[in-house]
């Protein structure tokens, strides 16, 4: 069967010309008129459990009511799946007996003629009785069946396989193989035999629906139990764009929903509807990967620039933009240097000598990396955690790296970096500004006022060692500027994402910390999602550190544990199977299973059979999974490293906006409007942490987003360059630059 070139495509008239129909091969699409109708009821279809005949390959179940188009003892689990997700919506909001009674006494139930959405139809009611029964409430709906909701006739085709179908009839059978692959059905067989076209059951369907705008179904919640077909027919008279594939065509056999499950038809005010998990997971998708929403981004980096032009004296100013001490052209004294880098997660140490020519010797440098025990972080069950028992315990480190380094009689200086908020007084001195909180997983609040570097100057004095020598103290962010800028030439900025999240930059020749993690947001609320607000509600200090918390290591393994949990008690994912580890907060000391940073990017690399997702959730708790829960899961971890991602490119692109005169917005296009300097000059930025290096796919995702909000030809300017230990090999420069 010839596909028909675009001028075959007319109106069809008994749908008012609002559908576009081919009638050669029966393919249909939206007009611009579409809608064909609309609802004040709020209507969710629901899918019948599988048959016996869904199963079997190129088959044609169609409008029959045989023997093996009943639910088979899975299409039974299917339904009662769907049963009890639909029950746990419809009184999700619900508090009150009274409202819950009113609510169920006016939902209004319809099914096909068809045993097999009758049956699903029945369980739904048999569950939802016996459930309400428990709080003394009756519930005896009336269940109105339908003609005009029977699945599509296939005529001729009806409860055949294809073979079957070719061995009665070669001409049938020609015309069922180009059915399948054009996903479009003129008509099937010939006189009673005849079969239905799509738009056909379209025009039964609308119809159906246009008896729901009678007065006694406004406002109402109505559920309707059918077959796929009938349902995409039902989501074509709402305007449903998602049924299109890339030529426009209405793909409606190819994106059918799965046995069971509830489709949201249209949301008047019959009440809020959270959907199911296909719909739940697109809308999450909607709501996180911000290249969808152009205005957001756009509000982002005005309200960022904005706030960079005004300073920390600006009103509602939220970024730090503190300047250093620290410029260049940095000048290196000859000698030996330690790099002491105190992160949210890991304690980092190196060693590193400038060469009397004043360059660093990088094939000489040695490295160490340390877990930063809990008890010296937040304490445990019997003492808190002291400022005191940190440093010493850094300081023995520091002892162990040099008894074991064969130059540990030479005079070391080091310069200490610190991934916390600091107020520095001058290159080698400042003072923790507010409590080391949730953000980091920290709680320490006796270092509240207190010099760091002080502090490890006088824990080595303890241990009786009179090396190194504390030279220079900055945040880790300044540190990787300076690593940046001394080993790859002229840098113009830095960004650390890992446990936390900041960035500095150039200003003129000086260094400026712009606290880009203390971003909140308030002018780009609609970016934050509910499960953002979950999160953030139980970190002890609600709205501070907005973009950190969003962005960091520490916060996305909660904001996975806070999207599953919410998915689980609608049922969508594991039966609703609730485990006690995943339920546990990430920064419960003793929850040594839950979900880790690094879980989110080893499960975004599992191949197709998702056994490293599977491993994940097991160790989590979740001892049985589905491919597709599997599949689920991996996708919400890939959303949320990407959101992490594209708001890290965001704070980047900003600074850049703010350096060359910042335009009024992002074009439609991703380029930005005039104001944005078009010298030749290349920009890069130096990237340190755990999530920047190793996050997977998280580099490009973060050039892909710059190249959004900065158009193409400045983000192709931009370099970025991770390097470990970056921050490490900036505290030995500081320490080799002050005088």
């Amino acid at each position: 069967m010839a596909v028909s070139p675009e001028g075959a495509w007319r109106p069809f008239p008994e749908l008012d010309g609002r559908i576009l129909f081919d009638e050669p091969t029966g393919r249909i699409r939206f007009s611009r008129k579409a809608p064909l109708v609309s609802l004040s009821a709020t209507v969710v279809a629901v899918r019948h459990g599988e048959t016996a005949w869904n199963a079997v390959e190129n088959s044609w179940q169609g409008s029959v009511n045989a023997r093996k188009n009943q639910l088979t003892d899975h299409g039974i689990e299917q339904a009662e799946r769907a049963a009890r997700q639909l029950f746990r919506q419809i009184k999700a909001d619900v508090r009150s007996k009274k409202e819950i009674r009113r609510r169920f006494d006016e939902l209004v139930i319809f099914t096909s003629e068809l045993n097999r959405a009758r049956d699903t139809a029945r369980i739904f009611v048999r569950y939802a009785a016996a459930e309400l029964r428990k709080s003394g409430i009756p519930f005896r709906p009336r269940i109105r069946v339908d003609g005009r909701l029977n699945e599509i006739s296939f005529g001729f085709w009806d409860n055949k396989t294809l073979d079957e179908i070719e061995r009665e009839s070669p001409e049938e059978g020609e015309r069922a193989r180009s059915y399948m692959r054009l996903n479009a059905l003129a008509r099937s067989g010939k006189g009673r035999r005849r079969g239905e076209r799509f738009i056909d059951v379209v025009g039964r369907g609308l119809d159906f629906l246009k008896s729901l705008q009678a007065p006694a179904y406004e406002e109402k919640l109505i559920l309707i139990f059918s077959s796929a077909v009938l349902i995409n027919a039902l989501r074509v008279s709402f305007g449903d764009r998602s049924l299109e594939n890339r030529d426009g065509v209405i793909d409606w056999r190819s994106y059918s929903p799965p046995h069971g499950r509830q489709s949201l038809l249209t949301e008047g005010r019959g009440g809020s509807w959270f959907g199911d998990l296909d719909s739940a997971v697109d809308r999450l998708y909607n709501e996180m990967d911000l290249t969808l929403r152009e205005d957001v981004m756009s509000r982002f980096l005005d309200e960022f620039v904005r706030q960079m032009k005004d300073g920390p004296a600006g009103s509602a100013a939220s970024l730090a933009m503190e300047k250093g001490f620290f410029s260049r052209p940095v000048s290196l004294s000859p000698g030996h240097f330690m790099g002491v880098d105190l992160g949210g997660t890991y304690l980092r140490i190196l060693l590193a000598e400038v060469t009397p020519d004043r360059r660093i010797d990088e094939a000489s440098m040695v490295s160490e990396e340390f877990v930063i025990p809990d008890r010296y972080k937040t304490g445990d069950r019997y003492r808190p955690a002291k400022g005191e028992d940190l440093f010493r315990f850094i300081a023995g480190l520091i002892e162990q790296i040099l008894t074991a380094s064969p130059d540990r009689d030479i005079g070391w200086k080091a310069g200490l970096t610190v991934a916390f908020p600091m107020r520095l007084t001058g290159a080698s001195s400042g003072a923790f500004t507010e409590d080391i909180g949730w953000i980091k997983g920290w709680s320490i609040p006796d270092l509240i006022g207190r010099d760091p570097a002080r502090m490890l100057q006088e824990a080595l004095a303890d241990r009786k060692l009179t090396r190194p020598e504390i030279r220079a103290l900055a945040d880790d962010t300044v540190g990787t500027l300076l690593a940046g800028e001394v080993l790859d030439g002229s840098t113009f900025g830095a960004c650390v994402i890992g446990t936390g999240m900041d960035v500095a930059v150039w200003e003129g020749d000086t260094v400026l910390d712009v606290g880009a993690g203390r971003f909140d947001l308030a002018s780009c609320a609609d970016m934050i999602t509910s499960f953002d607000r979950i999160v953030d509600r139980a970190s002890g200090r609600p709205g501070a550190r907005r973009l950190e918390k969003m962005v960091s290591a520490k916060y996305m393994p909660e904001l996975m544990r806070a999207i599953l949990g919410e998915f689980i008690h609608h049922e969508f994912l594991f039966d609703g199977f609730r485990s006690s580890v995943l339920e546990r907060p990430y920064h419960e000391l003793d929850n040594p299973q839950a979900f880790r940073a690094q879980d989110l990017s080893t499960m975004v690399l599992d191949d197709e059979r998702h056994e490293i997702v599977r491993n994940v959730l097991e160790r989590v708790g979740v001892r049985e999974s589905t491919l597709d829960e599997r599949i689920v899961t991996r996708r919400i971890a890939q959303m949320i490293l990407t959101r992490s991602a594209q708001l890290s490119a965001l704070a980047m692109a900003a600074t850049l906006r703010h350096a060359n005169g910042a335009p009024d917005r992002v074009s439609a296009s991703g380029a930005p409007s005039a104001g944005v300097s078009d010298a030749g000059r290349d920009y890069t930025f130096t990237l340190d942490g755990n999530v920047a290096g190793r996050a997977a796919g998280y580099q490009q995702i973060l050039r892909d987003t710059l190249e959004l909000a900065l158009g193409a030809p400045l983000a192709a300017r931009v370099r970025l360059r991770y390097r470990k230990f970056a921050s490490a090999i900036g505290g030995c420069i500081m320490a080799s630059s002050v005088g």
